[in-house]
């Protein structure tokens, strides 16, 4: 119903998963769980935000197309700024399929481990 609402909360989530990813590497290796593993909880938490970044930034890449494109009011100088940082969008967003194979891949071999105070 609201598509630039649903864009901006997707680009906002992934902001905040960015910024959780920064608080696990600067503080993850003190924890006696994750510190061992610390680079591969990194490299596939990466490698999912970069799933995450690539959905939504194409999302709100349709939706500015549609009001950029969509009005008919905007100059030849408007189009083609907005074409070149499309293009922009389009070449930074290189290797997404490849870091969704990985994660895909990755999510395939976690093992949950037994813990005692886990609910039954």
């Amino acid at each position: 119903m609201f598509p630039l609402s649903d864009a901006l909360a997707g680009l906002m989530a992934a902001k905040s998963f960015h910024a959780d990813i920064k608080f696990l590497a600067l503080n993850g290796a003190e924890h006696p769980v994750v510190g061992p593993e610390l680079q591969g909880y990194l490299n596939t938490f990466n490698d999912l935000l970069g799933t995450v970044v690539a959905d939504v930034a194409g999302e709100a890449a349709k939706i500015c197309s549609g009001v950029v494109y969509g009005f008919g009011a905007a100059s030849a100088d408007d189009k083609a700024a907005f074409a070149a940082l499309r293009n922009a969008l389009d070449e930074a967003l290189a290797g997404t399929r490849l870091a969704k194979d990985r994660a895909a891949k990755t999510l395939t071999t976690i093992m949950i481990p037994e813990a005692l105070d886990y609910p039954l």
